[in-house]
């Protein structure tokens, strides 16, 4: 199969292989690329069984993205939030030359599936962390807007903030408890516990759409429908905006815009 990242070519000096990978978050602002199987390999699969790092920009490799996208705002009506985004790389190796001293798999097909789930291993631990914080993010921003719609002390929104929080701390503390049973590896390395930080990973995956849910529905339909911000400091209809924007006595419709 030619499309699964595989050796073509093997010389004295190093390996030549085609193919691609895909899913590879934020790769484009990456010093280095470090690429390994992702399945177990059958025996007569040696040319699939292979892992190396190089310089992103080596001859050869294309990253072909796509970029997270916001709507611009205008000066005074940012939002830190839309400052922030990943980019996902399609990442294409074209004969790519990849020297020995840079290759840690060639063709010990035994190894694959290991390598492949410890990437997953780590990787879901690393959720634990980051998943949390965004977490906390959406607790900060549902709270916020609660506050501007008037309902955060009603029984219902209290509830789905504690659901939210619930959701948030019990990842980290899985994130916490993969660490702290940890074992070390002959090589130094620390390897998180494989049931905790499994178990935060599926936490986060089972809830995510959950949280989004709550989020929507106690923020309404403004953030899908609001005008753009362009048209906030229209001297023809800004006017109206920052009038029948506002939800609560005492807010202005200049936080819940921005908020939404």
């Amino acid at each position: 199969m030619d499309m699964y990242l595989h050796v073509v070519d093997r010389r004295e000096d190093g390996i030549v292989v085609r193919g691609a990978k895909l899913h590879n978050t934020m790769a484009p602002y990456a010093d280095e690329l470090i690429v390994i199987p992702t399945r177990a390999l059958n025996k007569d699969e040696k040319d699939y069984a292979v892992a190396f790092a190089i310089p992103a920009d080596t001859d050869g490799v294309y990253l072909i993205a796509r970029d997270a996208f916001s709507v611009k705002r205008e000066p005074g009506m940012e939002a830190p939030y839309n400052d922030f985004g990943d980019i996902e790389s399609f990442t294409v190796f074209d004969n790519v030359f990849i020297p020995n001293d840079r290759i840690f798999l060639n063709g010990e097909t035994e190894f694959g599936s290991e390598l492949a789930m410890l990437f997953a291993l780590f990787h879901r631990h690393s959720y634990c962390g980051y998943k949390a914080g965004v977490g906390d993010v959406m607790v900060g921003t549902t709270a916020l807007l609660a506050d501007y719609n008037g309902v955060e002390k009603s029984s219902p929104t209290r509830e789905k903030l504690a659901d939210l929080i619930g959701v948030a701390e019990l990842v980290y503390a899985e994130g916490i408890a993969a660490s702290v049973k940890s074992v070390k590896a002959p090589s130094g390395t620390q390897i998180p516990n494989v049931i905790y930080a499994n178990v935060g990973r599926e936490l986060v995956g089972h809830n995510i759409y959950h949280e989004y849910d709550i989020l929507c529905g106690i923020a309404g339909g403004l953030p899908a429908t609001l005008p753009l911000s362009k048209e906030y400091n229209n001297p023809a209809v800004g006017e109206f905006i920052r009038k029948y924007t506002k939800r609560r006595q005492g807010f202005s419709g200049y936080g819940r815009y921005r908020t939404s």
